[in-house]
């Protein structure tokens, strides 16, 4: 599992630049044999792009935030099918260093 942020400049933001990024990230995730991605997003780029909430797959994230926001894409049709279970986001993502 990785965890990334997708961060574009304000002066570069409606130019199609995160889109580029996620898809990218996308084609490497199902490259690598992945079944999905997940993000964390109260607003509509990732909703735009065909994610859906978790709870569609019944997947919870172990993040505080509202249920809605806990989003997941399929990279292959019917590849979260009867998956479920919790999306657990490694110490790094949080600021922990263990080194």
């Amino acid at each position: 599992m990785s965890v990334i942020s997708i961060i574009v400049d304000p002066a570069y933001q409606h130019h199609a630049v995160g889109q580029g990024i996620l898809h990218e990230l996308e084609s490497r995730a199902q490259l690598a044999g992945y079944p999905a991605v997940s993000a964390i997003d109260s607003g509509d780029f990732f909703f735009n792009s065909g994610y859906v909430a978790g709870e569609n797959f019944n997947l919870l994230s172990t993040m505080p935030v509202d249920i809605y926001s806990n989003l997941v894409k399929q990279l292959r049709d019917g590849s979260l099918y009867n998956k479920g279970g919790k999306i657990y986001y490694p110490d790094e993502y949080f600021g922990i260093d263990h080194s």
